[in-house]
């Protein structure tokens, strides 16, 4: 049923010429957001390519191009520099162990083990790929890892991964092309996004059980990412340019202006701020509340 709604809630976005882009404190309907923290995130590349809140809310992993660096909510540094090279990101919902994969750069899904206590990573036994992956996520149980391969926007292979016995269970070819570099893993359906056959950009949902995927309903024009709330309450998009979008199933939705540029955008596991990172390193917390609560 949310589904329909969204359907409803991205035709409104579509159309609403009075969209409202803001670059501070904004209210629309019932939604209000704030930025309430911003840095500029040291890296060896001078680039970011992913940030992921860990499952407790305390941490962000940002990824550069060649190590991790986690910060605490008010975006100070809490290590290091750590290991793991790669381009995208996801910890395991128990927070236990973080996935990266690396596009062409390096054709494997490195697993790493989480010592909270000593703040270190360490490696263990990747998962064997021959193709080049973008996107990784696990599922909500944990035993399993979905990653997206798109092949430079010629194809685009969601692959479903057992963890224990290091092997691959399937791989469909889906016709969203290009596809969107991003998936999504919070309840019965996997999902990501790209072009249809009628040049739309899609969201779509796959079956972790058997592979099938149906086409759900098409994102606001431009969005490069998205982000869903764990219980599907919020859906959050972002252009190129830095515009954000939030939405609910019932229609509500605000815009405003982050950074350009992005590569990623993530919820907190409360659903109070959306983490925000740009390719030049400019890490944003926003504050989303409902008005009325």
């Amino acid at each position: 049923m949310k589904h329909l709604l969204y359907l409803a809630a991205a035709f409104f976005i579509a159309t609403d010429v009075s969209a409202q882009d803001v670059t501070a404190e904004a209210t629309s309907g019932t939604l209000e957001v704030e930025p309430i923290a911003e840095t500029t995130v040291i890296t060896e590349t001078q680039t970011a390519y992913d940030v992921a809140w860990h499952p407790d809310g305390e941490l962000l992993a940002v990824q550069g191009g060649r190590e991790v660096t986690l910060y605490d909510a008010d975006l100070q540094p809490v290590t290091p520099a750590l290991d793991p090279t790669g381009a995208n990101l996801a910890w395991s919902p128990d927070g236990t162990q973080l996935a990266t994969v690396d596009g062409f750069r390096a054709r494997q899904i490195r697993l790493w083990d989480w010592d909270a206590e000593a703040k270190t990573l360490t490696e263990i036994e990747p998962l064997p790929t021959d193709e080049d992956q973008y996107a990784v996520t696990w599922s909500p149980s944990g035993d399993t890892l979905v990653t997206l391969n798109d092949d430079r926007g010629i194809n685009n292979f969601v692959t479903l991964w057992d963890i224990a016995a290091r092997e691959q269970l399937w791989s469909v070819e889906l016709p969203y092309t290009p596809a969107l570099r991003v998936l999504d893993w919070n309840g019965e359906f996997i999902r990501g996004a790209g072009e249809n056959e009628h040049n739309v950009l899609t969201l779509y949902e796959i079956d972790p059980e058997t592979g099938d995927y149906n086409e759900l309903y098409p994102l606001p024009e431009g969005t490069t990412l998205f982000s869903f709330l764990p219980d599907d309450s919020k859906l959050a998009t972002i252009t190129a340019t830095g515009e954000v979008t939030i939405s609910t199933p019932d229609g509500e939705a605000i815009t405003f202006q982050s950074v350009a540029q992005p590569v990623n955008i993530d919820w907190h596991p409360d659903g109070t701020q959306l983490a925000i990172l740009s390719y030049e390193r400019a890490l944003q917390i926003w504050s989303v509340s409902d008005a009325e609560n």
